[in-house]
C-alpha cells in the first residue's frame, strides 16, 4: 500500500494556485469525457477533501 496524501505530497510545495488549476484540469477532463454533473460534484468534492493534506501554507 502506498503512503497517505500529506507524506506523499511533504515537501513538494504545491501551492493554492497550483491546486486551483489542477482541480480546473479534473473538472475540464470530467467534462470532456462527459460525467454526468452529479458524478463530477461527487469526484470534485472527494478531490477538494484532500486538499488540506496537500497544499504546503
Amino acid at each position: 500500500m502506498g503512503r497517505d496524501m500529506k507524506t506523499a505530497h511533504a515537501g513538494l510545495g504545491i501551492t493554492e494556485k497550483e491546486w486551483e488549476a489542477n482541480m480546473k484540469y479534473i473538472a475540464d477532463a470530467l467534462d470532456k469525457s462527459k460525467v454526468p454533473e452529479k458524478e463530477k460534484e461527487e469526484v470534485l468534492t472527494i478531490v477538494e477533501g484532500l486538499k488540506r493534506d496537500i497544499i504546503e501554507k
